[in-house]
């Protein structure tokens, strides 16, 4: 859904995954984090292509996480 509202105020989206889930209309579950070096390259590649002006964050598995994906400015 929110790619769709970014869309209808013509703003591009980018995103860093950082985690993946088995999930159904009803319940998740299962939750696989990314590795915090997995999210960090990630994160470095969207920075380094892209001014970002608004963040917006989904699910952030733990703190170690968090801080693998502080990127610049942040």
């Amino acid at each position: 859904m929110d790619l769709k509202t970014f869309q209808r105020f013509d703003l591009h989206a980018a995103s860093v995954i950082t985690c993946v889930t088995a999930q159904n209309s009803l319940v998740v579950t299962h939750v696989e984090p990314f590795s915090c070096s997995s999210v960090g390259q990630q994160n470095e590649a969207v920075f380094s292509d892209l001014v970002i002006p608004v963040l917006k964050f989904g699910m952030l598995h733990s703190s170690a996480i968090v801080d693998a994906g502080e990127g610049p400015g942040i």
